[in-house]
């Protein structure tokens, strides 16, 4: 093991992969839509030099699709992604 660095997961670490069952219809949407390519002319115009880096550009625009499915609130969304962020 390298010096240093801590392999092992902790109890609140999970493969998403192990969680998330192989034909979730999220997996499809991932597979078919090409969301690096939908988000590409809104990433160039961030404007990185003031204030605190926000969330990558591709994951909130995958967060307002599922904030859509799924008839959350912005709370909601929420404190869907801070649980999963944990």
């Amino acid at each position: 093991m390298e010096k240093g660095i801590n392999k092992q997961l902790s109890f609140g670490e999970s493969n998403v992969e192990d969680l998330v069952r192989k034909d979730h219809p999220y997996r499809t949407i991932l597979r078919i839509v090409d969301f690096s390519g939908l988000t590409r002319g809104i990433s160039s115009l961030l404007n990185r030099k003031y204030g605190r880096p926000g969330y990558n550009v591709e994951s909130g625009f995958k967060c307002l699709i599922l904030q859509w499915i799924e008839d959350l609130s912005d709370r909601e969304l929420e404190r869907i992604f801070a649980r999963e962020q944990c």
